[in-house]
């Protein structure tokens, strides 16, 4: 009888987690940074997820974020599709749980063992002197009920913002005016190259020069 009492409960905790896996791939949580298995260098980091929007019958279900065992809050402006939170990340290993998705950061410092030879280095975009990260500095907003949705990314206005086009000529040696946009060469969020590009500098010049 003991048995078969745990039988059953294990079975129903298979079919919770099936469920809960199922909901999620079917909700679409997209992690934007950071990537699973990278490594950092600073241990702030803003964690930032995407789910695409429910309906009516199926409203989008919020993962919890837990990070190295500590529950964090989202920030309640981009609720429910676009999750942000900031988050102080220890040196050495760290573990992040996105709802069933989890992912492991390092933290490189002087007094830490070296990270695992086959995670990469990942660089994220700096912050303004703001405390809170403001997603409307490069995104569009749109108001809806009581959050808001992000729009594109307002481009090249975004990045004219912080990056003249004296300071771009000094830096790229290539007028700015014959690029289209600066996403062309570089990631709006993160990247594990320099200067966050998509690719080295050679690869990006030969895609559009012989």
């Amino acid at each position: 009888m003991h048995k078969t009492h745990l039988s059953f409960i294990v079975f129903f905790m298979l079919i919770v987690l099936w469920i809960v896996i199922a909901s999620e791939k079917e909700q679409g949580l997209k992690v934007i940074f950071p990537q699973d298995r990278s490594t950092l260098t600073n241990p702030h980091v803003t964690v930032i997820c995407k789910l695409n929007e429910g309906t009516k019958d199926k409203p989008c279900t919020v993962p919890n974020l837990v990070v190295n065992g500590v529950e964090h809050k989202w920030r309640k402006e981009y609720l429910p599709t676009i999750l942000v939170a900031s988050v102080k990340l220890r040196k050495g290993l760290n573990w992040i749980q996105i709802g069933n998705s989890k992912l492991s950061v390092y933290v490189v410092s002087k007094k830490t063992k070296a990270p695992p030879t086959d995670w990469k280095e990942i660089r994220s975009h700096p912050l303004p002197a703001e405390k809170e990260p403001n997603c409307s500095i490069c995104h569009t907003l749109i108001k809806e009920m009581d959050t808001f949705r992000l729009g594109e990314v307002q481009l090249p206005k975004a990045c004219d913002a912080c990056h003249s086009e004296i300071e771009f000529e000094l830096k790229h040696h290539h007028p700015k005016r014959s690029i289209e946009h600066c996403t062309i060469c570089h990631s709006i969020h993160s990247s594990n190259m320099s200067s966050l590009l998509k690719k080295t500098p050679k690869e990006l010049c030969k895609s559009c020069h012989d």
